[in-house]
């Protein structure tokens, strides 16, 4: 068995143990050093990260190992809404991740699998103002993109899987090999109305109609989808999407939704601008994701608690 992968089933063993102290914490802890290294150079001191101290490459390993199983155990819960995770099955996409796999591309293999369409299929109900909610998200989403998607009734439909037995498979392998799995491909056009608030109040309306009726999981998948084609169309434009993404956290913390950390729930849309100029894309891709994918699951919960997935918490472990 190749090292990596003798790796990577350990951690995810060792995550499904319980044997960590929190969730996340390897996660959590590269995130909060690297915002806590911002603040003190902005205050005018040195980094306290300094250069990085040697490792041997089985450590290296190991650290990165154990951020993919945080990452995927993240989204687990804000993507499908569960806590309950079948441990082969976590373990082949944590292998996924450990061979290179990208956290967007692995976010694809999720919504694209057989689990999530029929997440798509028995979650039907959706309450009225989460439509409102979803279509706010998605015209700023649009706002930005240089040629931003036309909308059609076919988005708002649980995405077409005709190979059932064979989809998981696929979406793994694409996952694997960093390429998005086939979705519904919809014409663009470019924007041509100069008030740029009017025009994404008629995309918001429009919105409104065609999703008026589609499961909350397959908005979530939506509001996934473009927002990795607005980090793909700015790949090559680091200060753009920076610039974009803080004042997108500015604007997702005035909601009030709980993102998980407490730095992700504070700073200015500077602070974050600053991060995601230095920040890796993976990193910067999947908290992009993870804020969508957490405000409409609040939101949700908020709006109609009768509809939303019934969730058991999972106790976290203390160490001795």
């Amino acid at each position: 068995m190749h090292f990596k992968n003798a790796v990577g089933i350990l951690v995810s063993g060792v995550i499904f143990a319980g044997c960590t102290v929190e969730p996340f914490k390897t996660w959590n802890n590269q995130l909060r050093a690297e915002l806590n290294a911002l603040s003190q150079v902005a205050q005018g001191k040195s980094s306290p990260l300094g250069e990085k101290p040697a490792v041997d490459s089985a450590a290296e390993m190991a650290k990165a190992a154990q951020v993919n199983a945080e990452v995927l155990q993240e989204i687990f819960r804000v993507v499908w809404i569960q806590e309950t995770i079948d441990r082969s099955q976590f373990g082949n996409w944590v292998d996924s991740a450990n061979q290179g796999a990208s956290f967007d591309g692995i976010f694809n293999g999720f919504v694209h699998s057989a689990e999530f369409k029929k997440l798509e299929e028995t979650y039907a109900k959706t309450p009225h103002r989460l439509v409102d909610v979803f279509a706010e998200e998605l015209s700023w989403l649009l706002l930005e993109m240089p040629t931003p998607t036309v909308l059609n009734s076919a988005m708002a439909k649980p995405i077409a899987r005709p190979d059932l037995a064979g989809m998981e498979r696929q979406a793994m392998e694409a996952a694997a090999a960093m390429v998005v799995p086939p979705i519904q491909q919809a014409t663009i056009r470019k924007r041509t109305s100069a008030d740029d608030q009017e025009w994404r109040k008629l995309q918001k309306t429009e919105a409104l109609v065609l999703f008026t009726h589609a499961s909350p999981f397959t908005m979530k998948r939506v509001l996934g989808s473009e927002a990795l084609k607005l980090v793909s169309a700015y790949s090559g434009n680091r200060a753009r999407l920076a610039r974009w993404y803080g004042r997108f956290c500015e604007r997702m913390k005035a909601t009030g939704t709980d993102f998980g950390l407490r730095e992700r729930n504070q700073g200015t849309a500077e602070f974050h601008e600053r991060w995601a100029l230095e920040a890796s894309e993976a990193m910067l891709s999947w908290e992009i994701l993870n804020r969508l994918q957490r405000h409409m699951n609040q939101m949700w919960k908020t709006l109609d608690p009768e509809s939303y997935p019934k969730v058991k918490p999972v106790q976290a472990v203390k160490a001795d």
